[in-house]
């Protein structure tokens, strides 16, 4: 094959090896001479390592304002689900908002400062809203998670707060819904005329006026009778006292709904009363 075609020419295995062992033996020139003992020594003298700037990494101990952070944010979230359980709303009727007004610092008063609590009216929604007014305060770094004897009586609190402005807003005066915060076992019950006896137009009267009595009379000899206090709204009748006196209340009031004779009612009142304080 002609090298001149612009082909390479293939040299065999033994060609090859010859060409190799030819380069290996041909003698350093002038300008390619093999490097002395002292040059190489010289290169090969060891380098001063260069200084690398290293940031030095300190792991510092955890403050104590860190925890106490931690500590605190921890009771801000329970005292949030606190007082999300315990913040309790009470309606109020549009036709007994300026009463309430009137009324609003004699009536929040002894909720405040005898039971710790915080009450808001908000004119929006035509509610107000009670909560423990510890749930409201900063928490402290001492301080610890509230026993369940101390929930309880915080629900305790709220509950009779909501019975104390219930009573209010149905038409009681503020010295007689006080009786639901100072005394224990008080209740607030109400039901209508109709419940006991369907009546209309002059029967719907006369029954009213027979519970009520001339000039309130058979009212207040019920109320000395049971210990309770009645508000007659219309046909609404409410109730304020313990559980047993409302029952003989309401047992009473019913008698004098169907139509029994007022002075039978007053014989048995009296009889109720005497064996009422023959128990005190």
């Amino acid at each position: 094959m002609n090298v001149d075609d612009g082909f390479t020419p293939v040299r065999t295995k033994k060609e090859r090896r010859s060409a190799k062992k030819a380069v290996t033996s041909v003698p350093y020139e002038a300008n390619n001479e093999m490097p002395s003992k002292e040059e190489t020594d010289a290169v090969m003298q060891p380098v001063d390592p260069v200084p690398v700037a290293v940031e030095e990494v300190s792991f510092k101990p955890i403050e104590e304002s860190a925890v106490t952070a931690q500590h605190i944010s921890a009771q801000e979230q329970q005292r949030s689900e606190l007082r999300k359980l315990l913040t309790k709303k009470v309606i109020t009727p549009e036709h007994r908002i300026g009463a309430l007004k009137k009324s609003w610092v004699e009536l929040t008063k002894p909720v405040i400062e005898e039971l710790k609590l915080a009450v808001k009216f908000v004119p929006r929604v035509k509610q107000i809203w009670i909560v423990p007014a510890w749930v409201l305060s900063e928490p402290s770094s001492a301080e610890e998670k509230p026993s369940d004897a101390e929930v309880r009586k915080l629900e305790s609190h709220v509950t009779k707060a909501v019975e104390y402005f219930k009573a209010f807003l149905v038409g009681f005066q503020v010295r007689d819904a006080l009786a639901v915060l100072r005394l224990e076992d008080i209740f607030l019950q109400s039901f209508k005329i109709t419940e006991v006896r369907r009546l209309e137009g002059e029967n719907l009267s006369r029954a009213i006026g027979r519970v009520a009595g001339k000039n309130g009379r058979t009212r207040d000899a019920i109320q000395n009778a049971t210990r309770t206090r009645i508000l007659i709204q219309d046909k609404n009748v409410h109730l304020l006292g313990g559980f047993e006196n409302i029952t003989l209340a309401r047992d009473a009031i019913g008698s004098l709904i169907i139509g029994a004779p007022p002075n039978k009612v007053h014989s048995h009142l009296g009889v109720v009363s005497r064996r009422m304080k023959e128990r005190a």
